[in-house]
């Protein structure tokens, strides 16, 4: 009995276990253990909000996956240096972002961190990470 009782047991972890392997592998473009959206998801919001032109969309995904490391790196800073550290790194994505924009472009840009902005604040209001 108790034989058949460990077989069950190790049947049903490996069950559980296939099917979250199984979820992970649906799902590839996930960021893993992260928050918020991919860099591709990004780029694809801003291909279509601020319609960058097929030379701008390579040099835009660059800045965003140049930010995107930076600030896994971050995850190592010591916790009293981070805020400021992220912050600076925001600002210099920011200015190489802009540098990348034509005029027409930059409004609509600087619309759409503002409503980032919003979010991100509604979104520490209500105890979000």
């Amino acid at each position: 009995m108790k034989i058949l009782n460990a077989c069950w047991m190790v049947l049903a972890v490996g069950a559980l276990t296939l099917g979250q392997v199984a979820r992970a592998e649906e799902a590839p473009d996930a960021k893993k253990g992260g928050h918020g959206p991919t860099v591709d998801q990004i780029l694809e919001k801003m291909t279509t909000e601020l319609k960058l032109s097929d030379e701008q969309k390579p040099k835009v995904k660059a800045v965003l996956e140049e930010g995107q490391k930076a600030r896994a790196a971050l995850k190592e800073t010591a916790k009293e240096e981070r805020a400021e550290k992220a912050k600076a790194l925001f600002a210099e994505q920011d200015k190489k972002m802009k540098a990348l924009l034509t005029a027409e472009q930059l409004p609509k840009y600087e619309a759409m961190q503002e409503e980032m902005k919003k979010k991100m604040a509604e979104k520490r209001k209500k105890g979000g990470s």
